[in-house]
């Protein structure tokens, strides 16, 4: 069986993050939109633009892991550790559902920055 290269599994779960944050700003703006439950326009437009701009940054960071650039190593770790927080929020709600997804977020960005940090990975970055 062939081994996956740790940056590979990097790159795989940011390009993830990235595509499943579109997914989520596209599924808000027209779930807003059919339900007619838009309190304030400004307020969903700003919404929407920080979901595209956050997605973008996770797609670029994808992009710069793929090409071993410095520039790219601190965010990636940053991104997921705030992806960390964001399922603390979902391991805490009430829905044994939501508290799964959050568990399964979770335990991939704790994998991901265990990978991220692994000696092998980072000297790439900064000895290249």
């Amino acid at each position: 069986m062939k081994k996956i290269e740790p940056l590979k599994i990097c790159i795989y779960v940011t390009l993830f993050e990235s595509l499943s944050l579109f997914a989520f700003a596209v599924f808000v703006l027209f779930s807003s939109i059919l339900s007619n439950s838009i309190e304030s326009v400004q307020t969903l437009i700003g919404e929407e633009i920080l979901y595209v701009l956050f997605a973008i940054t996770l797609f670029l960071i994808s992009r710069g892991l793929k090409q071993y650039k410095k520039v790219v190593y601190t965010p990636f770790i940053l991104t997921q550790l705030f992806t960390i927080v964001i399922a603390w929020q979902y391991i805490k709600d009430d829905q044994i559902i939501y508290q799964i997804i959050g568990l399964i977020v979770a335990l991939v960005a704790f994998f991901t920055i265990y990978i991220g940090l692994k000696p092998e990975l980072r000297n790439k970055f900064y000895n290249s």
